[in-house]
């Protein structure tokens, strides 16, 4: 099964510059859950 979410990435600047994102690109991932405050609230919604 197939499932696609609606995600919101941030790339670090610097990164991006060193290593600029091109088409049919695949990369690893890291998804931090462990946000608290407004963050977690806005992540809810």
């Amino acid at each position: 099964m197939v499932q696609r979410l609606p995600v919101r990435i941030k790339l670090d600047a610097a990164e991006l510059e060193k290593h600029p994102l091109k088409v049919g690109l695949s990369m690893v991932v890291t998804i931090d859950t462990s946000a608290s405050g407004s963050q977690a609230t806005q992540a809810r919604r």
